[in-house]
C-alpha cells in the first residue's frame, strides 16, 4: 500500500509556497506553460474551488478552478504519472462539483487540448460534452470546450 494521499483546498499561502512544485507538475501536461504569475493570478473563488493531492507535505497533484460567470471552471489538472488511473481526478472533480451544488452553480466547463487522448478520454468519462473549440493564441494548439452538468459529475465521478 502506497503513501496516504489527501486531497485539500489549495490556499494562496501554499499556491505561492509550493509555486515550483505546483508549476512542475502543471508544465509537464501537454498545452500552453504557466508562469507563477498566472498560477498566482486573482481568479473569482480559485482558492475556494481548487484542489491538491497531498502525501504528507508533499504536492502530488493540483486542479486549479474558479468561478466563471455561473460555472465552475477547470483551468488546469495535473497529477503525477505514478498517480494516474486511480480515481483521484474524479474524486477532486466530484469534490468540486459538490461545492458547486452547495452554491447553486449547476455547470463545470474546462478546456482540453484536442490531441491530449487521456486527457479527453477521462473529461468524456466524467460526462463532459464538447460544445466549440478554438486555437489557443499562445501556443497556436486546438483545444475543445467542454461543459457538464454538476449532477452529472457528482453521479459519474464517485469511485468504483
Amino acid at each position: 500500500m502506497g503513501p496516504q494521499l489527501v486531497l485539500a483546498p489549495l490556499t494562496r499561502a501554499m499556491a505561492e509556497d509550493q509555486a515550483d512544485r505546483l508549476l512542475e507538475l502543471i508544465n509537464s501536461i501537454p498545452g500552453r506553460s504557466w508562469s507563477r504569475k498566472e498560477l498566482l493570478a486573482q481568479r473569482p473563488d480559485k482558492f475556494r474551488y481548487s484542489r491538491v493531492w497531498l502525501s504528507g507535505n508533499k504536492v502530488l497533484g493540483v486542479v486549479i478552478a474558479s468561478r466563471k460567470d455561473e460555472a465552475v471552471h477547470i483551468h488546469q489538472v495535473a497529477l503525477d504519472n505514478e498517480y494516474h488511473r486511480r480515481g483521484l481526478g474524479r474524486r477532486a472533480y466530484s469534490e468540486i462539483a459538490g461545492l458547486a451544488a452547495s452554491e447553486g452553480l449547476s455547470t463545470v466547463t474546462a478546456n482540453c487540448l484536442k490531441s491530449d487522448k487521456g486527457a479527453l478520454d477521462f473529461h468524456l468519462a466524467l460526462g463532459f460534452a464538447s460544445v466549440g473549440r478554438y486555437t489557443d493564441p499562445d501556443d497556436g494548439r486546438d483545444y475543445l470546450r467542454l461543459k457538464a452538468a454538476v449532477a452529472t459529475i457528482l453521479d459519474l465521478g464517485q469511485p468504483e
